[in-house]
């Protein structure tokens, strides 16, 4: 059974989560990161790090892709 998976990108005042968003890729896991669109944070499945770049404040986000939510 695959599971949904959601998680913030770290910032540099936050728990690191790569480590775990990478194991949970691995497993299959589908895995769903925000990103800031006005005032709202919307989720984007991710497959891999290389769809993310740099947003708001920096923290790495998903450029577009399958919204989550």
């Amino acid at each position: 059974m695959r599971t949904a998976f959601l998680r913030i990108w770290t910032s540099k005042k936050e728990v690191m989560t790569r480590d775990l968003i990478e194991k949970a890729l691995q497993m299959g896991k589908t895995v769903a990161v925000p990103r800031v669109e006005g005032d709202d944070m919307v989720y984007y499945e991710i497959k891999d790090f290389s769809t993310l770049k740099s947003g708001y404040f920096g923290i790495m986000e998903p450029d577009g892709g399958n919204v989550c939510m």
